[in-house]
C-alpha cells in the first residue's frame, strides 16, 4: 500500500485497501475492515471505477450483515446490486443479492428474502451459462456459490414448502454433476 501511495497509483491503492479490508474481515476485525473498505470505495469512486466500487459496496454490506446491522446491509447491498445490474456484473450482483436476502430473512421479511435469493440464484446461473475456460473451471464454479441455494432451501423449509426446497437443493447438485460430466473426466 505504501509503495502504491508513493507512486501515486490510485487504482492499485484502492485494490490494496480492498485487500486489507478482506483480510481484516476474514480475521473478524470488522471495524478495521469497514475502514479499509470505505477508503477503497472512496478511491474507486474518485477514479470513476464503478465496477470495482460496486464490489466494495457488496463487501461493506457483508460486514454490516455480520455485525447484525441488517437494515444497513440491505440498503448498501441494494446500492451495490443497482450498480452491478447497470454494469452487467453478475458476480457482484449475486453476492449483493445474497447478502440482502439473508438480511431480510433475519428481519423476518420472508417475501423480500425469497425475491433477493431468487435474484442471486438467477445471477449465478447467468454466470454459469457464460462460463468459459479450463476443464476444471466448470467443476470449481459452484464451490463458493452454493450459499444462496442453501439459504433458499432453508427459507422454503421454514415456509413448509418441502417440494420447492428439494427443487433448489437438487438444482445445485444437478449443475455440479452436469459440469463434471461435460468436462469429460467421468467414465460412465
Amino acid at each position: 500500500l505504501a509503495g502504491f501511495e508513493a507512486a501515486k497509483d490510485g487504482a492499485s491503492v484502492a485494490a490494496a485497501l480492498a485487500s486489507l479490508g478482506n483480510l481484516h474481515f476474514a480475521e473478524g476485525d470488522h471495524p478495521a475492515a469497514l475502514d479499509h473498505f470505505q477508503k477503497s470505495l472512496n478511491q474507486y469512486e474518485a477514479l470513476g471505477d464503478r465496477s470495482a466500487a460496486s464490489g466494495v459496496l457488496a463487501r461493506i454490506a457483508s460486514v454490516n450483515y455480520s455485525e447484525g446491522r441488517y437494515v444497513e446491509a440491505i440498503e448498501i447491498a441494494g446500492r451495490a446490486a443497482g450498480q452491478a445490474e447497470q454494469l452487467d456484473d453478475q458476480d457482484t450482483l449475486w453476492r449483493a443479492r445474497a447478502t440482502a436476502g439473508a438480511a431480510h430473512r433475519n428481519l423476518n421479511r420472508i417475501a423480500q428474502a425469497r425475491s433477493e435469493l431468487e435474484s442471486a440464484i438467477a445471477a449465478i446461473e447467468v454466470m454459469r451459462a457464460r462460463l468459459v475456460g479450463s476443464d476444471q473451471e466448470p467443476q470449481r464454479f459452484f464451490q463458493d456459490k452454493s450459499s444462496p441455494y442453501a439459504a433458499m432451501v432453508e427459507l422454503l423449509i421454514t415456509e413448509n414448502r418441502p417440494g420447492e426446497a428439494l427443487n433448489y437443493a437438487e438444482r445445485i447438485k444437478a449443475h455440479t454433476l452436469l459440469d463434471v460430466i461435460e468436462s469429460g473426466r467421468v467414465r460412465i
